[in-house]
């Protein structure tokens, strides 16, 4: 194999390690995860800590002790072996080495029978294998190895028959062989590998029972057959960039409903071809997939029975028509839901769509506990969400999709970030927004869409943002809302057909005011009624003559700038009293500057630089 390929992927995988953690929400107790930072403190009251200078003296002490009621905490003792420690036969709680460059051996330890708690090793970066741990028969909470780089297999626990814990290795580069832990039988908590050189799972051939979590990352193992005696996983499978064939050795698991990570499948170079092994039950805790251009979807798990996702789910596929039969009885997500197509190399494979038009599949999707995110790279029509009702969170439309989704049923939105072509929103018309579960004010966020029309969206009394920005066919925002009175950022910029801003009802108060490019801007009634504001910026609208929709505006509680605004006659802003940071009015070649000047000087008071030229000279000179 390519071991140098492994080797390069570290940072690659412990980012995946991460990114996928926050995927599927697992905490460090529920599936892979690195060691925490560990000190004398962790021996315990009970416990003995073999450490720098004091490495001596406890070494004296711990002469003719046979039990250690707590734990055993060996760090940067500049030994290279643990001989004097003969004696020792049980350790209630862990046995931990901890970033110690000297030790190459565990010589010492030849008559240790049983760790009560985990066995834990972490950057010993000169042990080998576990040579002197010959006598031990059981490590009640299982064994974890990280960042160990000289460490090449697990050879010397011959006598170990129980691993209830399970076992992890995390960065051992060099680490080849399971084959120590061949005696080990009944059930293991876990076992996970992640960016190691295992590449047989066949010492652990009588491992039975049930087991909480499957981990094989930038791992080369070949089959997972050995495992075929597990008949069940409760909480979590993760693989990713693998050298299996399949998942054979699994199929005999009673119907899966825990975390599923399956990623990199059918990317260049991969051996898997194959996952459709893996019973799925009628509900998982969450789903994250990525499908390469040479994977089948006929080779995926069976998710005909799959009628709810507790948490997030998250398909990176060659083509999202790929989704139609996928997931036909599916009602409840409970995090978020992320459709994506991926760029393989310079291949896109948009000629597959029939049409341009691309079911979902989603047909009895009813609730989606966070956002719903769709990103395709053709220009493609988007449908198959007929009974969705609620998006927790935003939608979020991206790439090239032409057009959205109908939603016929929907009823409550987070929110709106639409991003690409889209060429009409009024499927959105009447639909609420409202607060996420977080508390997050719902925003919209149009982006270099090719809308003409503001959807209708029935607003709440408090948004986020409303940023329209680079639109071109836009031509009239109106806020939809009876009860709205705050809008915390307000972005509109760069729509070339826009005429016009306004509400069905007045705004009280705003937070940043960002007007600017908008080259056929006339009227800006949006912000009639608002007292307050955080900053207000007016740039370069050549048709906009009149600001005095900001007559009611008391307080700029931060900068305050008007520029560039060549039809701009009437100031406005008869009510300011207030700027907390600085004044600005340049080159608006209408208005009449020492009018300005004047109202500034006898009703503002301006906290930081009152700067006003290069605007109408004298006044009525043009």
């Amino acid at each position: 194999m390519n071991w140098k390929h492994y080797r390069d992927n570290t940072l690659k995988a412990a980012m995946l390690l991460l990114t996928v953690g926050m995927l599927i929400g697992h905490s460090s107790e529920s599936g892979p995860s690195s060691i925490e930072a560990k000190s004398c403190s962790d021996a315990g009251e009970n416990g003995y800590c073999l450490q720098g200078l004091d490495t001596a003296s406890v070494m004296a002490d711990l002469q003719g002790v046979e039990v250690i009621e707590g734990s055993l905490f060996i760090s940067d003792t500049g030994m290279s072996d643990l001989t004097g420690l003969e004696s020792l036969t049980e350790i209630v709680g862990d046995l931990i080495i901890y970033e110690d460059e000297t030790l190459t051996s565990l010589r010492g330890l030849e008559n240790l029978q049983r760790i009560g708690g985990a066995l834990i090793v972490y950057e010993a970066t000169g042990l080998l294998d576990m040579q002197g741990l010959s006598a031990l028969q059981s490590i009640e909470n299982g064994i974890q190895l990280e960042s160990n780089y000289t460490l090449t297999s697990v050879d010397g626990l011959s006598a170990l028959t129980e691993l209830p814990g399970g076992f992890s290795a995390y960065n051992l580069y060099d680490f080849s062989s399971l084959e120590g832990l061949s005696g080990v039988t009944g059930s293991m908590k876990e076992l996970a590998l992640s960016s190691t050189n295992v590449t047989s799972l066949a010492p652990l051939s009588q491992v039975s029972g049930s087991m909480e979590t499957l981990a094989v990352i930038y791992t080369p193992v070949t089959s997972l057959a050995p495992l075929n005696g597990v008949d069940e996983i409760t909480k979590e499978i993760q693989l990713v960039d693998t050298e299996l064939a399949d998942l054979s050795g699994l199929e005999q698991l009673t119907p899966f409903t825990g975390e599923l990570a399956l990623s990199d499948l059918g990317i260049e170079n991969s051996t898997l071809v194959s996952v459709a092994q893996l019973p799925i039950g009628d509900s998982l805790a969450s789903l994250t997939i990525s499908i390469g251009a040479d994977f089948a979807n006929s080779e995926l798990p069976d998710f005909s029975k799959l009628t709810s996702v507790a948490d997030d789910l998250n398909l990176e596929l060659k083509t999202l028509a790929e989704l139609e039969q996928m997931f036909p009885v599916l009602q409840s997500v409970g995090g978020y839901v992320q459709l994506t197509d991926v760029l393989y190399g310079e291949a896109l494979y948009c000629d597959s769509y029939s049409n341009k038009q691309v079911d979902l599949g989603f047909e009895q999707l009813i609730e989606i506990g966070s956002y719903l995110r769709v990103r395709s790279q053709c220009d493609v029509s988007l449908f198959g969400f007929d009974d969705l009702e609620v998006v927790a969170g935003e939608l979020r439309i991206s790439g090239e999709v032409t057009a959205i989704p109908e939603f016929p049923m929907l009823t409550l939105l987070g929110g709106i970030t639409i991003a690409g072509p889209v060429s009409e929103l009024h499927v959105l018309d009447d639909v609420a927004l409202v607060a996420d579960s977080a508390g997050n004010y719902p925003s919209i966020n149009l982006r270099e869409t090719k809308i003409t029309a503001f959807p209708a969206l029935v607003l709440p009394e408090e948004m986020g943002s409303v940023w329209v920005e680079n639109n071109s066919l836009l031509t009239d925002i109106v806020l939809n809302g009876e009860v709205l009175q705050t809008v915390r950022e307000v972005e509109i910029r760069g729509n070339d057909e826009l005429q016009s801003l306004s509400t069905s009802a007045p705004l009280v108060d705003v937070g940043t005011v960002n007007i600017a490019n908008n080259a056929k801007l006339a009227a800006v009634d949006l912000f009639e009624g608002v007292t307050t504001a955080y900053w207000v910026m007016v740039d370069d609208n050549p048709m906009l003559s009149s600001l005095a929709a900001f007559n009611d505006l008391k307080e700029v509680e931060s900068g305050f700038r008007v520029w560039g605004n060549a039809s701009l006659i009437d100031f406005g802003f008869e009510s300011l009293t207030s700027v907390g940071g600085d004044f600005s009015v340049l080159v608006n070649p209408l208005l009449c500057e020492e009018q300005v000047a004047q109202f500034v000087e006898e009703q503002v008071n301006v906290e930081g630089t009152v700067d006003i030229r290069s605007n109408q000279q004298p006044c009525g000179s043009n």
